[in-house]
């Protein structure tokens, strides 16, 4: 299985540290769950300009069906369930510590509960 993650960069740090989302990273990480393997691919684009439809294709032709970000806009998480994504919620910016709780079954998905009401209507109505 292979999660997508947004990742800082691809340096040392930055391979190991999560973006505070999608809309805010630069690179993007992919990790084989089976393999403990992590693609980095430079996104390098302004993600909030083109939608998070490009991120979308990227995770289709990667295989990718899961991920997990420490934020979410709402509307990328209705774009991720509608595509039946699991859609998870980082403890904290330490891509390790994430698997690790993935792996454990101890990582909490997103709900649309976490986005208000307000959000959720906006998002809805759009």
């Amino acid at each position: 299985m292979k999660i997508g993650v947004p990742l800082l960069g691809n340096d040392e740090v930055g391979r190991k540290t999560l973006a505070p989302g999608f809309h805010a990273c630069t690179h993007l990480g992919i990790f084989n769950i089976q393999t403990s393997e992590l693609q980095v691919i430079d996104v390098n684009v302004d993600t909030e300009s083109i939608g998070q439809n490009s991120l979308l294709n990227i995770f289709i032709r990667e295989n990718i069906k899961s991920v997990i970000s420490p934020s979410l806009k709402i509307v990328a998480f209705i774009i991720l369930k509608e595509s039946s994504f699991s859609v998870y919620k980082a403890e904290g910016f330490d891509l390790e510590e994430n698997i690790k709780l993935l792996r454990n079954n101890t990582l909490s998905k997103y709900t649309m509960w976490q986005f208000g009401s307000d959000s959720i209507s906006a998002a809805t109505n759009s």
